[in-house]
């Protein structure tokens, strides 16, 4: 009678071979490699048993061997070394995980220190500090996303992160964002701005020019200089140069102290403007004012 080994037992390779005396052997024999040729190892209805960790050589699973669904669970997955029984190490609450290049290996960093993309360019930052926000320098900013949150760590600007601030005494030269993405519920305040996108529920202030940007506020835009491009959807805006080529949709009274050439406005209070209005789409559900009192090409 033939004999079955790991009989009983699916979690291993189940295979029946021919005992002593058997005739027919042939076909039983066949079947057995069949199921050895078949077996998968994956430690269900007698297909092998499951490889072990002891079974694996160190480095013989390369990236090529992981599926693109293969993802963290959570970071504890990696904080291998955190012992909450330990008072020397820092609790990883709100940490996030940064690959460390040097050690090749992940590590749990404060936000406030992280910069995602190797730092400078493509970096994201949380600035929380009116020195940091000063020290925000030209060329250092391309592509970077930045939060501020913590209004209390701006007391000497007045709670606001100003990125025009002077910084020991000195009148430093104010940095031009450009192609920069600010989430914020403080106020911001920054000279000149180009591709700059502003997500927030306070005051924003531009003292100098708005090229190209796109902001998104609960209150109130003030922009010194000219608005030339972008969308702004905010509160009341006070412009104080131009505004050309732009889409402005004001929850709000729209005052601007220049002329308004080929944009879009749309405002639920009044509009005012110190020059004429040339090329534009205008509506209101307020009064229009125009200082030179004349409106041509718009409607």
């Amino acid at each position: 009678m033939a004999v079955t080994i790991n009989s009983g037992i699916p979690t291993k390779l189940i295979i029946t071979i021919p005992s002593k005396g058997d005739t027919n052997w042939n076909k039983i024999m066949r079947q057995a490699f069949q199921d050895i040729g078949d077996h998968d190892h994956s430690g269900i209805q007698g297909r092998g048993a499951k490889i072990q960790a002891a079974g694996l050589a160190d480095g013989a699973i390369e990236p090529r061997h992981l599926s693109n669904d293969i993802n963290l669970a959570a970071l504890s997955d990696v904080q291998i070394t955190y012992d909450p029984n330990n008072p020397s190490n820092p609790s990883l609450d709100g940490k996030l995980l940064v690959w460390d290049a040097s050690a090749s290996k992940w590590v749990p960093t404060d936000p406030s220190s992280a910069e995602i993309g190797g730092g400078g360019a493509g970096g994201a930052s949380t600035l929380d500090d009116t020195n940091t926000v000063a020290n925000f320098n030209n060329g250092d900013n391309i592509g970077t996303t930045l939060t501020l949150t913590d209004q209390d760590a701006f007391v000497s600007t007045g709670g606001v992160a100003d990125f025009t601030y002077p910084l020991g005494g000195n009148d430093p030269v104010s940095p031009d964002l450009q192609d920069v993405v600010i989430y914020a519920d403080i106020p911001v305040k920054l000279q000149n701005g180009e591709r700059v996108t502003i997500y927030t529920n306070s005051p924003v202030e531009f003292t100098g020019n708005a090229k190209d940007v796109d902001i998104v506020s609960d209150s109130t835009v003030t922009v010194g200089g000219n608005i030339n491009g972008g969308r702004i959807d905010s509160g009341s805006i006070d412009v104080g140069g131009n505004v050309v080529g732009a889409d402005l949709i004001i929850d709000g009274t729209v005052d601007v102290d220049g002329f308004v050439d080929s944009s879009n406005i749309r405002s639920t209070g009044n509009i005012t403007t110190s020059d004429h209005i040339e090329q534009s789409d205008i509506w209101t559900e307020g009064t229009l004012d125009t200082d030179n009192n004349y409106i041509f090409n718009s409607k």
